[in-house]
């Protein structure tokens, strides 16, 4: 009986270090790419600059929209693409913004702007990536 219960007990544990290994991954996983609200103040409708900055306000990357797209760069090794997303039917409007950005430092603070205008403060993972979207749905006035 004691042989039993404890390869029971052994079964059990590797199961639960399976799902905590699991539950880990699939939390570092989602959180590699950040979805959020779009804040109020924001127009993306004209949008021609967008900017990467670091913790201390230096620029990081640039890029200028072509077409609702940026490809942003920098002196670094960190480069990315912005894109916008303008959509209008059916009494609302819709604004999106999504960012995917690597070779940034990792685990670090950094600023979204766009024309000058924060977006977001944002923390890249520890390979130094992040992927990001941001999105407003507004009644059309």
């Amino acid at each position: 009986m004691r042989k039993q219960s404890m390869a029971a007990r052994i079964v059990l544990s590797l199961m639960t270090v399976g799902m905590l290994v699991g539950g880990a991954r699939a939390a570092e996983d989602t959180s590699k790419n950040i979805k959020q609200p779009l804040p109020a103040s924001i127009d993306l409708t004209q949008a021609k600059a967008v900017e990467i900055q670091d913790k201390s306000g230096a620029k990081v990357l640039s890029g200028a929209f072509t077409k609702l797209k940026a490809k942003v760069t920098g002196p670094g090794t960190g480069k990315g693409l912005v894109e916008i997303e303008l959509e209008q039917k059916s009494g609302f409007r819709r604004e999106e913004i999504q960012a995917d950005l690597e070779g940034l430092a990792p685990l670090a603070e950094f600023k979204l702007l766009v024309d000058g205008v924060e977006i977001a403060t944002f923390m890249t993972d520890g390979e130094g990536h992040r992927q990001m979207k941001y999105s407003r749905k507004d009644p059309v006035k």
